[in-house]
């Protein structure tokens, strides 16, 4: 779990909102904050004062777009509701799944909208971004030709099922890695699904670049990949590799 700090601060007269989000979640430029399904969040709502400083005793309500609701199982605690600041701030609690009839594909690239209106007129919205989110599991590496292939497995992320990713309709872009130790980046070789529909990458790198490793572990971390919707996507993950040892020590 990661904890954003506060931002998008609307300055107004008198005082502003100020918030933040904890949660397990992707960033994108076009999407800048990405949820996920059956996956728990905290909205942290703070009032504060021209210098910043935290302010207690200002009521204020939180409200979603109506239209979400009908698309999703959408919980927002409280909303609708006076609310009275805190110098702690108030937490909000933000989780969302499919309706039991929705088609497993439907739905992946939600946007909505939540507002903070306070009695004295000043208003925050704050947008938002839902779709499936993956995480890497299943990770191997295997010596070929002088070439070391790295390939891990989609899994779930929340939404509780590996089967419905789908990834032959929303396919992932991109997906690339770093390796601090010697220094690489790398963008995706190949790319297959599995039976149960869970997207596989593989990632080749020429032996030469790893000098005196053979047999070592190496640092790999896997940056995240995203469909083209821009709203289904893997998270990234850090996995440690044994490097194998040569076949051939002459190689």
């Amino acid at each position: 779990m990661k904890t954003e700090d506060a931002k998008n601060v609307q300055q107004e007269p008198g005082f502003s909102f100020s918030w933040a989000l904890k949660g397990e979640r992707l960033e994108r430029e076009d999407a800048p904050w990405l949820l996920g399904r059956d996956v728990r969040y905290e909205l942290t709502v703070n009032t504060v004062n021209l210098d910043g400083n935290p302010m207690s005793g200002i009521k204020y309500q939180l409200k979603v777009n109506a239209e979400l609701f009908n698309k999703y199982l959408f919980s927002v605690s409280p909303v609708n509701e006076d609310v009275v600041s805190t110098t702690r701030g108030n937490a909000f609690e933000i989780f969302a799944r499919l309706r039991p009839n929705a088609a497993n594909g439907e739905h992946t690239n939600v946007t909505f909208e939540i507002s903070l209106e306070s009695e004295g007129g000043v208003v925050q919205k704050i947008s938002f971004a839902m779709g499936k989110l993956a995480q890497w599991s299943l990770f191997s590496v295997q010596e070929e030709n002088n070439t070391y292939w790295f390939s891990a497995i989609s899994a779930w992320a929340g939404e509780g099922n590996t089967g419905f990713w789908d990834w032959d309709t929303f396919k992932i872009n991109e997906c690339s890695i770093s390796i601090p130790v010697p220094g690489l980046e790398v963008r995706e070789s190949s790319v297959d699904y599995t039976d149960d529909g869970r997207l596989r990458v593989f990632h080749h790198v020429n032996k030469a670049l790893f000098p005196g490793l053979a047999g070592t572990d190496v640092e790999v971390n896997y940056k995240p990949g995203f469909s083209g919707n821009g709203y289904s996507g893997t998270l990234p993950l850090t996995h440690v590799f044994q490097l194998p040892e040569s076949r051939n020590p002459r190689a």
